[in-house]
């Protein structure tokens, strides 16, 4: 709307961001994880952490969708992390 993203589109943004850096590598988990119960599944329960400063990741966030991302040929999947 108006030309901005929303809050939605960045938060998909990052996640896909988080999954495809490689100094990140955030895991991908599979939809056949989840079943529908309340709860966290325990093949969820992953350790992960980024253990660089904030500001890094920030301009590397940036830097990916200014200049490795092909905006109009690729779109961002979080369920598929690719």
């Amino acid at each position: 709307q108006n030309g901005h993203l929303s809050p939605y589109a960045w938060t998909l943004m990052v996640i896909y961001f988080l999954q495809v850096s490689p100094s990140s590598n955030m895991p991908c988990l599979s939809t056949a994880v989840f079943n529908g119960d309340v709860g966290i599944p325990s093949q969820a329960r992953l350790p992960w952490s980024y253990r660089g400063p904030l500001s890094q990741m920030l301009f590397m966030f940036f830097q990916f969708f200014a200049d490795e991302f092909k905006w109009g040929k690729e779109v961002v999947s979080v369920r598929m992390g690719q």
